[in-house]
This record gives structure tokens, sequence and C-alpha cells, in this order.
């Protein structure tokens, strides 16, 4: 819902969706709090 209307910036709307896409095709192997903390020192070198 918040990608439909347009909450985040493209690139970090793209690292969501990245996210959700992991989630739903690795499950619980997916690491996610180490992506997520990728995601986030990108985000605040920005």
């Amino acid at each position: 819902m918040a990608q439909k209307q347009k909450r985040f910036s493209k690139s970090l709307a793209d690292d969501i969706a990245w996210l959700i896409n992991e989630a739903r095709t690795q499950g619980a192997n997916a690491n996610l709090k180490e992506k997520f903390e990728v995601i986030t020192f990108k985000t605040i070198l920005h």
C-alpha cells in the first residue's frame, strides 16, 4: 500500500520491494536482519 501511495523515494521503495521478495522466496533463510542493516547503512550515507 505504501508503495502505491509513493511514501518513499524510488531507491528506498526498490529496496523495500527487494526485501519483501527475499522474504517471500527464501522465508526464514532470507537473513533479512543483515540485509536491512545494509540498506539502512546505505540510506544513511546518502
